[in-house]
């Protein structure tokens, strides 16, 4: 039995080492979404007051409406972009750095324990 759990040790250590947040993630944001982590990066965290006075400070072509703002800072938190504390204008936004986009950490390792306890059971009732 150790085997398989040697196995799984590994599974979940490559899975740690691919999770993480890298820069070329980045790019697969739209622009206004960018811009948001962008200035969310550079600092620790934001309240969302700083938000806003951080993108109207931005040249005009770069800003955004108050709805595409919100909008935007939805869906990156949705995503697990963003880690939001608090509600409405008390809302404090920090960038998740455990985030990969796409990633189903632990899913599949779950579902491979699964799958191989059915096989074990199986195999014991025959």
């Amino acid at each position: 039995m150790s085997g398989f759990f040697d196995r799984l040790q590994k599974e979940i250590d490559k899975t740690r080492a691919d999770s993480g947040m890298r820069p070329v993630d980045l790019l697969t944001l739209s622009a206004p979404q960018r811009r948001i982590m962008r200035l969310l990066l550079r600092e620790v965290q934001l309240t969302y007051p700083e938000i806003t006075t951080a993108v109207s400070n931005l040249p005009d072509d770069q800003q955004l409406t108050a709805v595409e703002l919100d909008k935007n800072l939805i869906q990156l938190t949705q995503d697990g972009w963003l880690i939001r504390m608090g509600q409405d204008t008390l809302s404090t936004y920090r960038v998740n750095l455990s985030h990969k986009p796409g990633s189903q950490v632990g899913s599949g390792m779950w579902g491979a324990l699964n799958k191989r306890l059915k096989e074990q059971k199986d195999n014991r009732t025959k």
